[in-house]
């Protein structure tokens, strides 16, 4: 094990036969801002599952604080309702966004990524979609319709013939 740069170690892992083991969202950070292109495809692998490190982050109030029950429960609170979580990933995408802003619009390694040849490949979202659905939605309603005008019309042909 050594100790070294987050760039210098990211250049050893794209190398091969290196691992790097660090702080989860410090890479995970890292390697968004300046290592993965607008698809987001990135040539490294990040485990799921990392290794429990004790952290503990606390306030400081003198013994006998009267808020100190109140303000211990908003927090359990805030932590159980998940809006720590969520304020969290707000700050890691902020960060990445303005990382992504102070450097080079193409990140390192992900050219190739952008064009194939002669035209861009676009990835369709549901946004360029949309129009696809409205047809075929717009159709299962005709059909229905036409379908329920047909039932009706039958019925009032047998109540009809019946009456001779």
């Amino acid at each position: 094990m050594k100790v070294m740069d987050i760039n210098e170690a990211l250049t050893k892992v794209l190398n091969g036969k290196f691992a790097l083991i660090n702080y989860e969202k410090f890479v995970s950070i890292n390697i968004a801002s300046y290592h993965t292109d607008d698809r987001g495809r990135t040539p490294f692998q990040i485990s799921k599952k990392g290794i429990s490190i004790m952290a503990a982050f606390g306030f400081g109030f003198r013994k006998g604080a009267p808020f100190f029950d109140r303000f211990h429960e908003l927090v359990t609170r805030l932590e159980d309702t998940g809006i720590i979580k969520h304020w969290t990933e707000a700050v890691i995408a902020q960060r990445i966004l303005d990382n992504r802003m102070t450097t080079d619009p193409v990140p390192y390694g992900s050219k190739s990524y952008y064009s194939q040849g002669r035209f861009d490949q676009v990835v369709l979202g549901v946004d360029n979609l949309q129009g696809g659905f409205y047809v075929v939605f717009f159709g299962i309603g005709l059909g229905i319709v036409a379908l329920i005008l047909e039932k009706i019309s039958s019925a009032y042909m047998n109540f009809g013939g019946k009456r001779n």
